[in-house]
Parts: C-alpha cells; structure tokens; sequence
C-alpha cells in the first residue's frame, strides 16, 4: 500500500512549539518557590547545587559535603545555573523541572502536528500539560522531568530516523546525531538506566515493523556514538580528578540496582498511578487503542504501545521499589491514545461512553475529597483526634498538630478546583461538548494541583519543616559543629548551608562526639528524643518551639556511665564518607 511520506514542519510548527512551552511554563510558574524544598528528594538534589554553586566543583557530586554517587551532575549544573542566576532559593531549584516539562510540551506538539496536524498537536500537548500528576511534578524539584525530556526526544528523534530511511526522504542521519546527543544527555542526568530504556523500547518497536532493518555499520556507530556521548562525564572526570570518585560511582550504581530502598508496592501499582493521576485524560486511553487512524499513525500506535508497554515491565517487575514519579514516562503515550479518541469524538460530534463519563466523575470525586479533609482538619483539630484516636497518646504527634498554622477558608479551593472539574466536566462531555469539557476539567485541574502547592502542600511542610528550617538558619554562623539528633533529613545542610551530622541513636552520637574531640557542638533534636542524648552528655537548651529544641553541649562532656540501649531500628548504618580519594 503507498504510503505518502510525512510531511516536514515548517518554520511556523517550531514557533508555535515555543509558543506552547512558554504558556505552559507561565502556568507551572506559580507559588513555585512559596514551599520550601521537601525531604528528601528536593533537599537531596537542591543541597547538591547548592555545594556544586558554593564550591565551583562541577565535576564531583556532594550532598552534605561527602561524595554523593546516586546520580550524574546534569541536573546539579541546571540548579546551579539558576541559583547562580536568581540566587540559592526553593524556586531557582524548582525552575528545571518546571521548564523541561513546558519544553516537553512543545516537543509534544511538534510530533503530534507532523504526525495528524497542528490540531492534534495542541491536543496531545494539552492533555498531558494539565493532568493532574504531570502539572505535580512539573513544580517538584526532583530529576525526572529533565530526565524525561531527554528520553522522550531521543525515542522521537529515533522513530524519525527510522520513518525517514522507510520512506527514502531526505537524509535520516540528522535524527540519529540528534538521539544519540538525547541519549547522552539522559545518561549524564540520571544514569545508564536510560541506554536500556530507549534501546528496549526502540528494538521492540524494530521487532514489531522490521522494515526497513538498520545497517549494521550504520547501527554500530549510532551505538558508539550515543555511547561516547553518554561517558563523556565519566572521562572527564576520571582524566581531571582520577579513577577513585567515578568508580565508588559504578559500585554504588550496581549495589543499589539490586536492592530495594523501602518503598514496596503491589505489581499493578504503576498503572493505578496513571489511572488517577492522569486525570482527567486517563479514562480515555484504552478506547484510544482502540482508534482506527492511517497506516502511518498506526505505526506510531504501536511504537507507543511498545512504549507503555517497556516502562510499566521495567518498574512494576524488575525495579522493585515503587514511587509515583518513577512511571512518569508513561504519560506521552497515555496522552497520545487519549487524544486519539478525543480527536474521533470531537470529529464525531458524539459524547464519550457511559463508562468514560462515570469514570471522570468518580476519579474527580475522589481526587477532591483529600485537600478537603485536610483544609477541614486544620480549622478543627478536634476533628483529627476524633479520627485518628491513637494520637492522643503520640506526644509527638501531639506537638505538630498544636502548631498554630493558621488554615483560611481559600484553603478550600484545591479541593473545590477538583470536584468541579469533575461536575463540569462529566455534564459538558455528557452532553457532546468535548472541547468545552476538556477546557473545563483541564483549566480547573491546572488551577488546583497550584491551589494545592500553595495550600496543603505549603501548610503540611510549616508542620514538619518550618521549626527545624529556622533553627538551621539560626545556627548557620556558630562556630560549633552542628547536628540534627534523630532521623536522617537534609533540612539542616540546605538551610544552614554548611556540613551538619546526623547521628540517628546513642552509638552514633557516641561515635560522633570522639571525632569531634573537644569542639563544642550545636544540636536540633526532637522533644522526644532529648532524653537519649541526656544519656550521652549534658546540654544546654538554646531554644525550644513545638516538637523541637536547639541546644548546644560540649563534646567533651563525659557520658553517664549506664546508659539506656538506643532502638535498632533507628540506626542508618551509615559510616561517613570520605571528603578527599582515598589514599593509594
């Protein structure tokens, strides 16, 4: 069957596909900066930039100042570009994920118009750019939407590659030179994990249309390429610094591939995720798969559906822990068979399937009730304790929820936002109006997940961070080392921005104090836990708010002689890491 060959974009596609990322980043911009960076995640990455911004050392990865082998510096040199430009802040450290997803977008609509039309382009792109877990994350401070980015254009930059050389148009090399610079740049933001997924999921692409099979020269050199590329960090720094830091790295790396970091979940874990948190496009994708489109777009279907298929194997089956972000590559194609059968009920002029339509209203029904609950809860704290009765006897519990955050009524506009999303969007789309549903539920769904980043999300980190987020702040000059007692947090060094130990129990406070020698020390520690450290030396209360109190002591001081055995459970295990390579 002929097949006519796709037509180029034209200088106006590339405008329009700016244009799309700078409306979409207008929209991710608010409140960014008003939470501050959450544990651990944000802290982790943020405090990483932060001491790649203060030290000029752009080739070693340090979080509390010891080697930080988890992830390459890709992501670090982005925040630390922005503190560098508007200053060390939550909201220069957000900014990354906030502008790759916008480019994201318009990467997006780009394919979408070469592929159906400018139309579809704006419809894909609008999909996936106001469902409520991508807008989420496009105002977290974590790794993955620039990771995503570069993901995503090399698996499209490989399709077009592979489309051009089927249809013998025009020469296709340009599209490999530019998956292969995606690829590298995937790699040095995240890690290997990105050759396995764009290799994977474009070789079960391959095995599905063979046609036209890649010359094996032509193969081997997009393959030496993208891996050069991909090392380029691991080379430099290996001939600037020397072996040691790239393969405590390569160690870390393989030791944490095989283990599980505590966050268990069951094997359908990834698709529940998607099915609630891409609301309100989640409930059309499976009618979407469905869609009879044109040989080309079928081709596109299918590499999709190999897409969807690679990620949600990946980490429902072999990567064992299970965090939401985790599946986020799922959201291009989820979006893609959903504007397929958005497109074919607009052209229609037809409402969408009962089943559809009870699905938007269920899923928005339950998205609203949390931040509802929440804003009500923090207006009657009686109401906490009447539905959870065990916190009566949690003294610590107690302390954070008597802090006096103050819940005003607008609290309940992320709450609000979702059930009317869910209400306007079920009777627009009932009635065949699917383009004023979707602005509908979309334009509401946008304007909550900000509500909630302002609302909850700020008032929820004043509980759990404010307190020691001041008293880092207040001991940042002291002369004395300083400490946070208890469990592992990276508020301290980020907010203090200098090095703070963490011991978590008696023994590592022990082991702590014997480094220090005589230095005198300032320490946060929970209200709860000031008699595990009395039992190691005496202190002095500098400072005491809610559930937390700023002393200082003496790391001289002797230790009683009997000292009460600290849980098991709460020791990291962790010996500090060196600050210099180990000595050959």
């Amino acid at each position: 069957m002929y097949e006519p060959p796709t037509p180029p974009l034209s200088r106006t596609d590339f405008f329009t596909a700016i244009a799309v990322s700078f409306v979409s980043l207008l929209g991710y911009l608010p409140f960014l900066g008003k939470t501050p960076l959450l544990d651990w995640d944000e802290l982790i990455y943020g405090e990483a930039a932060r001491e790649m911004f203060e030290s000029g050392n752009f080739l070693q990865v340090y979080v509390n100042y010891s080697p930080f082998w988890e992830k390459p510096p890709l992501y670090f040199w982005l925040q630390a570009f922005f503190f560098h430009v508007f200053g060390v802040n939550e909201g220069a450290a957000r900014l990354p994920s906030a502008l790759f997803f916008a480019l994201t977008l318009g990467l997006v609509f780009l394919i979408g118009a070469q592929l159906k039309g400018r139309g579809f382009g704006f419809l894909w792109a609008g999909l996936m750019g106001t469902a409520l877990l991508p807008v989420f994350y496009s105002k977290y401070g974590i790794i993955d939407p620039v990771f995503n980015f570069f993901i995503i254009a090399a698996l499209f930059a490989l399709y077009r590659w592979d489309s051009v050389r089927r249809e013998g148009k025009g020469s296709s090399w340009p599209w490999a030179a530019g998956a292969a610079l995606a690829i590298g740049l995937a790699v040095t933001t995240k890690g290997p994990l990105a050759l396995g997924l764009v290799f994977i999921i474009f070789a079960g692409y391959k095995v599905w249309h063979r046609k036209p099979f890649p010359h094996i020269g032509g193969l081997l050199l997009f393959v030496l390429s993208s891996a050069l590329l991909a090392s380029s960090w691991y080379l430099v720094e290996t001939l600037v610094h020397g072996p040691w830091f790239i393969e405590s790295f390569i160690r870390y790396q393989r030791r944490i591939a095989s283990m599980d970091d505590g966050h268990p979940g069951p094997v359908y874990y990834h698709l529940l995720v998607f099915f609630v948190g891409c609301f309100p496009f989640s409930p059309f994708v499976i009618a979407g798969l469905q869609t009879k489109v044109s040989e080309a777009l079928t081709r596109f279907k299918h590499f999709g559906l190999v897409w969807a298929t690679v990620v949600l194997l990946i980490f429902s089956l072999v990567i064992q822990t299970k965090l939401p972000h985790y599946s986020s590559l799922l959201y291009v194609p989820g979006s893609f068979f959903a504007a397929l059968r958005l497109e074919s009920l607009i052209a229609k002029r037809k409402a969408p399937h009962w089943a559809e339509l009870a699905a938007i209203a269920l899923l928005g029904l339950l998205i609203a009730i949390p931040p509802l609950i929440f804003s009500y809860a923090g207006q009657h704290i009686a109401f906490v304790f009447q539905l959870f009765p065990a916190l009566k006897d949690d003294p610590l519990a107690i302390a954070y929820i008597n802090l006096p955050i103050p819940w005003p009524l607008w609290t309940y506009l992320t709450g609000g936002c979702f059930l009317l999303a869910a209400v306007l969007g079920t009777v627009l789309l009932a009635l065949g109006r699917v383009r004023w549903g979707l602005l509908a539920t979309g334009g509401l769904v946008l304007v909550g997940v900000n509500a909630l980043w302002a609302a909850q999300v700020y008032r929820f980190s004043q509980y759990a961070q404010s307190i020691p987020i001041a008293m880092s702040r207040e001991a940042r000059n002291t002369p004395r080392a300083m400490a946070f007692y208890g469990p592992k947090t990276y508020v301290p060094p980020f907010y203090g921005q200098r090095q703070v130990h963490n011991p978590a129990n008696e023994k590592e406070l022990r082991r702590l104090l014997a480094q220090l020698g005589t230095e005198e020390l300032v320490m946060i520690v929970r209200r709860v836990d000031l008699h595990w450290v009395e039992d190691v030396l005496q202190v002095r209360v500098l400072r005491e708010e809610g559930p937390f109190l700023l002393v200082e002591t003496s790391a001289g001081t002797p230790a009683p002689t009997s000292p009460r055995p600290a849980p098991a459970a709460l020791s990291s295990g962790l010996a500090p890491q060196p600050l210099v390579p180990p000595a050959s």
